[in-house]
C-alpha cells in the first residue's frame, strides 16, 4: 500500500511542464511594423547639351565607310566638330591601339558649327544600322536637333528619311595626339595594304612590317 505522499510526488513527476506564456503588452502601447527603406532608383543625368552643328555629305556611302573604320577600334567615342572638320581620337577598350581620324570641313558640301567647336558621343554601331542601307547618289546630313538635344541624321535619295539617336555620356576623356619619332614611312594603295595582310594572315595572327631601301616587307610566322 502506497503513503500519500508517494502518490503526490508520482502525480508531481507526471504533470506536464507549463508553457511560458507571452508577455502582454499594455493598452497604451500599440505595435508598430518596422520601417522599410524605400528603393531609389539612380538618377539619370543628360550628357550636358553641346552647341548646335550641321555637316552635310554628297556621299552617304562614304561617310558610312568612314565609320566603319573608326568603329573597329571605338564603339562610344568623342566627336568633335570643330571649324576645321571632324575628327575622332580614341582608345579601344584594351588601351592598346589608338584612332585619330580627322576629315577636313571642304569634304562636306556644307558645314557649321557654334561656337567654334561642338563635341558629342554617340553609338557607332547604331548610327552604322542606320546607315546600312543607303544607296549610291545619297546625301547624308547629320545635326543637332535643338529642340530634343539628340542627333539627327538624314538621307536624302529619291525620297527623304530622317533619323535620331541619343546623345550619350562621355565614357572617357580624349587621348592626347600621339607624337612618335618615327624613322620610316611607306605609302601604298588601301586595297594592296589590306590584301597583303589577308595573306600573311593564314600564316599567323601577328605580323611585322619592316621598311628599308627595298620596299615594306609583311613577315608572319
Amino acid at each position: 500500500m502506497r503513503t500519500m505522499s508517494e502518490v503526490e510526488e508520482m502525480a508531481i513527476e507526471e504533470r506536464p511542464e507549463e508553457l511560458e506564456e507571452p508577455e502582454e503588452t499594455s493598452a497604451g502601447e500599440e505595435f508598430t511594423e518596422p520601417e522599410l527603406e524605400e528603393a531609389v532608383e539612380p538618377e539619370l543625368k543628360e550628357p550636358p547639351k553641346p552647341s548646335y552643328f550641321r555637316l552635310r555629305i554628297a556621299s552617304a556611302k562614304e561617310l558610312a565607310n568612314l565609320l566603319k573604320a573608326v568603329a573597329v577600334l571605338a564603339d562610344e567615342p568623342t566627336i568633335i566638330f570643330t571649324e576645321d572638320g571632324l575628327r575622332i581620337r580614341s582608345m579601344d577598350t584594351s588601351k592598346i591601339a589608338m584612332v585619330d581620324f580627322f576629315i577636313g570641313r571642304e569634304v562636306f558640301d556644307e558645314y557649321e558649327v557654334d561656337g567654334g567647336e561642338s563635341r558629342i558621343c554617340v553609338s557607332l554601331p547604331d548610327l552604322l544600322k542606320l546607315l546600312r542601307k543607303v544607296k549610291k547618289g545619297e546625301t547624308a546630313e547629320l545635326s543637332l536637333d535643338e529642340l530634343t538635344g539628340r542627333v539627327k541624321l538624314t538621307l536624302r535619295g529619291k525620297y527623304v528619311r530622317s533619323f535620331t539617336i541619343p546623345r550619350l555620356e562621355f565614357a572617357s576623356e580624349v587621348p592626347p595626339e600621339l607624337k612618335l619619332a618615327l624613322t620610316a614611312r611607306a605609302v601604298l594603295d588601301a586595297n594592296e595594304l589590306k590584301k597583303a595582310v589577308e595573306e600573311v594572315s593564314l600564316i599567323g595572327d601577328f605580323v611585322k612590317l619592316t621598311v628599308d631601301d627595298a620596299g615594306l616587307t609583311l613577315d608572319a610566322e
